[in-house]
């Protein structure tokens, strides 16, 4: 009897620090602030300052288009010089989309000053287009 009833004991020691312990270990990890939704896919417009497309127009660099979202190779790709690249070149050279890609692709080019969407296709429509893509050009895949 007097075995059993310290034995009892040792457990409810037991118990006690591991429990003890799991708190410790919650308490240590470390908080950070309240998360932060993801504005740009909630439909809240990006800042234009914040927006890549428009720092990277700022630039302008002479042959260079650029590829945003669920690409292959997502960033700036150089047009090879001497060739009219068409929007499923530089799709088949870099890769194309990646397979959780909904298929979408969207094209802004600067006209007149103004950034503004030129097209925008399924992934089906890209294998068809006949659109030859000029420096500085943003494609954006989802």
């Amino acid at each position: 009897m007097r075995v059993m009833k310290r034995l009892e004991l040792i457990v409810a020691v037991l118990v006690v620090l591991v429990v003890l312990a799991a708190v410790g270990a919650f308490l240590m990890i470390p908080r950070t602030g309240p998360a932060v939704a993801d504005q740009s896919r909630a439909g809240v417009s990006v800042a234009p300052e914040m927006d890549p497309a428009r720092r990277l127009w700022a630039a302008d660099p002479a042959r260079a288009v650029y590829v945003f979202g669920e690409a292959g190779r997502p960033g700036a790709h150089e047009l090879p010089e001497g060739s009219a690249w068409k929007l499923k070149d530089l799709l088949a050279a870099i890769g194309g989309f990646t397979p959780v890609a909904e298929g979408r692709a969207r094209v802004m080019r600067k006209v007149d000053g103004a950034i503004t969407e030129i097209l925008k296709l399924s992934k089906e429509e890209v294998e068809s287009s006949d659109l030859t893509l000029q420096a500085g050009d943003v494609i954006y895949l989802d």
